[in-house]
């Protein structure tokens, strides 16, 4: 949660300091609490305990995917979608939605698979969510499917009891679209790829996610792929379902768009 806010702080405040604390602790996270073993619950005095849950990986992708859309640094992107394998490959309740312990955890008296969101969102509410975010960027439909299922099966209960479920209202609010994506094509070296990022993370669009870089540079988003630069300059494709309005080297033009799809939205 506090790498998320540092995150958030940053693009928002446009600041480099809550940027450069967000990957200081980023990088904190990745070499201390994962090891051989798979990511771990916590952490004291050099040594990480407790194989993680649901919740831990769901909650280190999705902050590790916000880092990501403000610096565009492809190894949060990476371990994002690590996390996410994690999920589907050690979590999933083949009834729909996941557990909260491994599928080779020590055997339990009950498998648990706690939906009701608290203060802080259930794991199966961070794990959709990572999901349909992650799906946004790649446009791969097998991560949307479980992500969806899920969401079906809760939207009764969120309905009857929202304030158990608020995480859940969310994630069926993105769910139900339409999905935005944002490509920022460029480095942060080139001139006038600054002024684009400045004015994609100025408007609040919440089903919108970014990704920026280089085509040639791996690992990417699907979203990054086959897509140009005009005349050499860093330039920006704004996308509804992968499907893009004409790009634009301009901020103004792209602020123009970003406006447009707000008043849409409402």
């Amino acid at each position: 949660m506090v790498l998320s806010t540092l995150s958030v702080a940053s693009r928002i405040l446009d600041s480099e300091q809550e940027k450069r604390i967000a990957q200081q602790l980023a990088n904190f996270l990745l070499n201390e609490l994962i090891s051989q073993d798979g990511l771990m619950r916590s952490w004291r005095k050099g040594s990480a305990r407790y194989t993680a849950y649901l919740e831990d990986h769901a909650a280190l992708g999705l902050v590790l995917l916000e880092l990501y859309q403000v610096d565009f640094d492809p190894r949060w992107y990476q371990a994002a979608v690590d996390q996410r394998e994690e999920i589907l490959d050690h979590f999933t309740d083949s009834n729909g939605g996941f557990f909260d312990t491994r599928n080779d955890h020590e055997k339990l008296i009950a498998h648990l698979k706690i939906l009701q969101d608290s203060p802080t969102p259930s794991g199966n509410t961070l794990a959709v969510s990572l999901l349909l975010r992650l799906a946004a960027l790649t446009g791969e439909a097998r991560y949307v499917n479980p992500a969806e299922r899920a969401v079906r099966a809760m939207q009764e209960n969120a309905r009857c009891h929202p304030t158990a479920f608020a995480g859940w209202l969310c994630e069926i609010d993105i769910a139900l679209g339409p999905e935005l994506q944002l490509a920022l094509m460029g480095t942060w070296e080139m001139e006038g790829f600054y002024p684009l990022k400045k004015v994609a993370h100025y408007h609040y669009l919440p089903r919108m996610v970014i990704a920026g870089g280089m085509p040639d540079r791996s690992p990417k988003p699907s979203l990054l792929e086959n897509r140009v630069l005009i005349d050499g300059r860093p330039t920006a494709y704004l996308c509804e379902g992968f499907t893009c309005k004409l790009p634009t080297t301009s901020a103004e033009t792209l602020d123009h768009q970003l406006k447009d799809i707000f008043r849409t939205s409402l």
